[in-house]
Formats: C-alpha cells, sequence, structure tokens
C-alpha cells in the first residue's frame, strides 16, 4: 500500500476561508497559500502519489466520511460562505483502494468511520479539501 512520507495539521477557519480572488482578502490569504504550496512541493520531492484530507466537520456530525471515488471532477461553491470559496474547479484522481481500507483501520482504532463511493464526481467535496488541493495545482 505504501507508506506515509509526508503529514500536516491544517486549519481551516479563519484562513482556510478567505477568498484568493482579487479583493480585501487576497493578502491574508498569501501565507495560507504559500504554506499549502511548500506541502505540495514537498510531496512531489518525496514522490507523494496520495493525499489525504481529514475534514473534522464531519466528525462532529456523525463519523468520519470517506469518499472512494476514483475521480473527483467539478466546480465548488461553498454553501457556508459562498461569498469567500465559489466557482472553484477541481480534477483529481482518488485512491478507491485506501480509502475503502481507511475506515476499517480507524473503526479498530475505535474511530467512527465509514466509506462511499459516491457515482457523481463531484460528490463529497468540501472547502477542506477542496482549497488544499487547488493550492496543490
Amino acid at each position: 500500500m505504501g507508506k506515509l512520507a509526508l503529514a500536516a495539521k491544517i486549519t481551516h477557519v479563519p484562513s482556510m476561508y478567505l477568498s484568493e480572488l482579487p479583493g480585501k482578502t487576497t493578502a491574508a490569504a498569501r501565507a495560507r497559500s504559500t504554506g499549502i504550496k511548500k506541502l505540495a512541493s514537498a510531496a512531489v520531492k518525496m514522490g507523494v502519489d496520495t493525499i489525504i484530507v481529514f475534514d473534522t466537520h464531519w466528525l462532529v456530525n456523525s463519523a468520519y466520511h470517506i469518499n472512494c471515488a476514483d475521480h473527483f471532477q467539478g466546480v465548488y461553491t461553498s454553501n457556508e460562505l459562498p461569498h469567500f470559496i465559489r466557482d472553484m474547479t477541481y480534477d483529481y484522481d482518488g485512491n478507491p483502494e485506501l480509502a475503502s481500507l481507511s475506515p476499517t483501520e480507524a473503526v479498530k482504532l475505535g474511530v467512527r468511520a465509514q466509506s462511499t463511493q459516491y457515482s457523481q464526481p463531484e460528490a463529497g467535496v468540501r472547502h477542506p479539501g477542496a482549497n488544499a488541493l487547488h493550492e496543490q495545482r
């Protein structure tokens, strides 16, 4: 399956919310953008082929939900803050094998988790994942 090569804890409140679009939040969003791009550069140098984004919103509501899709593509607009995050395009491959295995291992450790493979490539994508992956293009 591979090995863990890089890990980072990234908050998405408040700086992950700030828009990269031209406007009053552009400068404040720069630190977020720079930090994520540094992570992306390190991941490329290490040969990382899979990125996992854990969004704790899901844990608060029910459990970790892991999307097992083999591809993600769409245009994301936040339903929480559409004035900050809107029209963000994304197009990247998933890792269904790892995604399917993850909740099994998490449950063994007492973590509530489940996986689902959505048929729509845009399903299950939320702002932490969309933001972080958008920055790594």
